[in-house]
């Protein structure tokens, strides 16, 4: 499920960014022909891959949610995870350490609800939507897409060369329900 959620929201954040951007970037460099086929691409493929997104973010949030509460305390948010820890120990985190809590409900929960409806309100504008509706709901639906591409690129950071082992841990030979069961007090699965 991980992967169907990224690949989408890699798909809609380059020809979202292509869309929104292009004209300022891409026009210059590829002229008027290419960039006007390229945006027309880029517009069809952001509209059928917002809707799959939507269900593919509905099926992994469902099964995230329960296990993302759990283990976090307030000891645990008190001193960051362990970071801010006088005693150089991390807190008991559960299955997902505070950084992955945070992430899982800033990203999928929070802006991914409002790129979904936003997305959706600028998808049918038959609906009975006034211009400032829509204009509004592009301007909220920008801003939240700039700020999930950010948070993208922080996890997909952390997942592949800020965390030691993480990506390891990813390979599906390891990745394993057993493998992903219990996590150390240092932060590493086992």
């Amino acid at each position: 499920m991980h992967w169907s959620v990224a690949i989408s929201f890699s798909v809609l954040g380059i020809t979202g960014l292509v869309m929104g951007l292009g004209k300022y970037v891409l026009l210059p460099v590829f002229g008027h022909t290419l960039f006007a086929w390229l945006a027309d691409a880029s517009k069809a493929l952001h509209n059928f891959t917002g809707p799959v997104l939507a269900v593919f973010l509905r099926s992994s949030s469902r099964s995230s949610s329960a296990t993302t509460c759990e283990g976090l305390r307030p000891r645990v948010a008190e001193d960051v995870g362990g970071m801010l820890s006088r005693k150089g120990s991390d807190a008991p985190s559960g299955r997902f350490n505070a950084g992955e809590k945070i992430l899982f409900w800033v990203l999928p929960c929070f802006l991914s609800v409002i790129l979904v409806v936003t997305g959706l309100i600028l998808d049918f504008p038959n609906f009975d939507q006034t211009r400032r509706i829509m204009q509004q709901a592009n301007l909220v639906h920008l801003v939240s897409a700039l700020l999930g591409i950010t948070v993208a690129f922080f996890h997909i950071y952390l997942g592949t060369v800020g965390q030691r082992g993480a990506y390891q841990r990813c390979a599906p030979a390891t990745s394993t329900r057993l493998g992903r069961k219990s996590i150390t007090r240092t932060g590493t699965r086992t």
